[in-house]
């Protein structure tokens, strides 16, 4: 059965306007990113070289980090620092500290799917951008910048649909209302699955191969956070993804949970449950294991499958 990892409550007392905020910050990254995606299909050979693709793992293509990714990521902790005194986590410059204590932690992915972004798929990538306070999860959002669209989401405030380019910010844009469906069982559900950052075979073994058995259909985006928002949107019914960083989903963790969804998350090997104090603690070395959905019954569904799959902890 899910087990929520965070206190859900009012704004947070004494902060800045966290979803303005992050809304602002948003803007900057995606205007970062656009500047090397602005030919939609586009992947010419100068456009490549102007990206300078490095890979972080060598064996491994999907490490792929870009000029996009640290410009985003430097426009995103330069204007965050600016706004907002905390310290960050962010995919590729680390963990940085500010000079004294702050109860604030940035959480950064500042190009999810930089693959995806390399090869111009179809704007699959997102900004992923989640705010911790004394440990706690309590904001976050996602941006499709190819798309003009973000989530953003605070612990007792809601989630809001806006636009990257002003026209429908979080004062004036949609709310989005609680709750999915309760009608979806396990075999008609239609969920995102990847391996994440584990082997290619992983989709063959349990339980990843035992999820993918069990439902109508497993779709891939090729970025975690583009399947959370697509969950929360309800374009989808949940997600199940392996060895995942804790920038990879803690920005759709809050939106998911604030919409009155449900999440289990492990410590990597679909053993040990990890809480909020175990979030509150990752860094560049840890691992995590996802499931969410807005759905209670086809989250606990998923769980009883996975333990099943899985075993025993030997």
């Amino acid at each position: 059965m899910s087990q929520p990892h965070h206190s859900s409550g009012e704004a947070t007392e004494g902060a800045p306007d966290l979803i303005a905020l992050l809304y602002e910050t948003c803007i900057i990254g995606a205007s970062a990113l656009m500047r090397h995606d602005q030919n939609v299909g586009s992947n010419t050979p100068d456009r490549i070289k102007a990206l300078a693709p490095t890979q972080k793992d060598p064996t491994d293509p999907r490490t792929v980090v870009t000029q996009a990714d640290l410009e985003s990521e430097r426009a995103i902790v330069a204007y965050l620092s600016g706004k907002l005194h905390c310290s960050f986590l962010s995919e590729e410059a680390g963990s940085i500290k500010p000079k004294r204590p702050s109860p604030f932690r940035a959480i950064v992915d500042s190009l999810d799917g930089s693959k995806n972004f390399l090869a111009g798929s179809l704007g699959l990538y997102a900004i992923s951008i989640a705010l911790e306070h004394n440990g706690d999860l309590v904001a976050g959002a996602v941006a499709l910048p190819r798309f003009n669209r973000a989530l953003i989401a605070e612990r007792g405030r809601g989630v809001f649909l806006v636009t990257l380019d002003g026209t429908e910010s979080p004062s004036s844009s949609h709310q989005l209302k609680i709750g999915g469906s309760e009608e979806v069982t396990l075999n008609r559900a239609r969920l995102y699955v990847s391996r994440g950052s584990g082997a290619a075979t992983s989709l063959l073994e349990a339980p990843l191969s035992d999820v993918l058995r069990n439902v109508t259909e497993g779709v891939n985006y090729g970025s975690c956070s583009v399947g959370l928002y697509s969950v929360a949107l309800n374009s989808i019914d949940g997600l199940v993804v392996p060895k995942q960083r804790y920038w990879d989903f803690a920005a759709g963790l809050v939106i998911i949970e604030e919409l009155g969804g449900h999440s289990a998350i492990w410590r990597s090997s679909w053993h040990d449950r990890a809480l909020s104090p175990e979030l509150a603690k990752a860094d560049t070395t840890s691992y995590f294991d996802v499931v969410v959905s807005l759905n209670r019954k086809l989250l606990d569904s998923l769980v009883e499958l996975i333990a099943s799959a899985v075993g025993p902890k030997e």
